[in-house]
């Protein structure tokens, strides 16, 4: 539903930017960053395959926020945040202990 649809559009969106602003601008990566969000809603309605591609695209989104804003500006914090729930919800489904070893990747 609304998720899909949100992801289609953030897509589309993400690569106008790119290609207007190229890969080192804050809004790719806060689209990045919302796109990676609403993949990582689809997984858990069924679109399995989503959450990998989310955690691809929050770890880029962190690592160009962290270069292009400093890793103390808020929205590098947000979205290091976000990585880390994600990461956790990732492995929550296949490891024992919920991912808490990996939320250590998020602010790497």
């Amino acid at each position: 539903g609304k998720h899909s649809q949100a992801a289609t559009m953030q897509r589309r969106n993400l690569a106008t930017l790119r290609q207007q602003r190229g890969e080192d601008h804050a809004h790719v990566v806060t689209e990045m960053n919302n796109l990676a969000l609403s993949l990582s809603a689809l997984e858990k309605h069924a679109e399995s395959g989503k959450m990998q591609e989310a955690c691809d695209l929050l770890q880029f989104s962190s690592d160009g926020c962290k270069r292009l804003l400093g890793a103390e500006h808020p929205l590098s914090q947000m979205v290091a945040c976000n990585l880390a729930a994600v990461l956790m919800k990732r492995n929550a489904n296949s490891a024992p202990d919920g991912g808490r070893p990996l939320l250590g990747e998020a602010t790497t």
